[in-house]
Formats: structure tokens, sequence, C-alpha cells
């Protein structure tokens, strides 16, 4: 919704967008004959993130809206997730367990 009008924005199926300091919140909105188990209207990116709608970028776009807070945050949740979750582990072996080999 524009904060300035109050009116609602329809976009294209796809879209491109960024997180910025200044935007909008975008909401995916369900199509009433779709099938799917999905919510009918959700926040593409859930919490306080703004968006800025770019599906026409110009080459001298200012880069000073872009949140590089958000970028980071999800830069360090990956990082944190491969090394925490990316080395698998070998499981306990049970010595009650009878093995096979």
């Amino acid at each position: 919704m524009d904060k300035s009008t109050g009116e609602k924005k329809i976009y294209n199926k796809l879209i491109r967008y960024y997180i910025s300091n200044t935007g909008e919140k975008l909401l995916k909105v369900k199509n009433e004959d779709s099938d799917s188990g999905a919510a009918n209207v959700s926040q593409v990116e859930a919490g306080e993130w703004l968006a800025t709608v770019c599906n026409h970028l110009k080459k001298d776009h200012p880069l000073d809206n872009i949140n590089y807070d958000y970028y980071i945050e999800r830069a360090e949740r990956i990082i944190y997730k491969i090394q925490t979750e990316g080395k698998k582990r070998k499981a306990a072996v049970n010595p009650n367990q009878l093995t096979l080999f």
C-alpha cells in the first residue's frame, strides 16, 4: 500500500525488489481459484522489513536506500547454519543394538 496516497498497488506475478530503509510492505495474495494450501495473504519478507520494487532499475539508481543490516543478518544466518549443521556427524551407536556387519 502506498503510504502517501493510501492506495493499494497491484504488481504482476513476478516482481523484483530489494529490502530498503524506506519503502512498503509487500504482500502476496493468493488467487481465488488456487488449489494451494498457502495462506490467503502473506508478507513477502516477514518482520519490520520494507521493500522497494525495482522491476525497471535504472543504471543511475541511488544505492543509499538499501537496508544493509537486513542483508548482513541473512548472510550471518546462512554462515551459522553452514557452520553448525553443514558437517555430517556420525550417528551415535547404541552398544545394545546389533550390527549387520
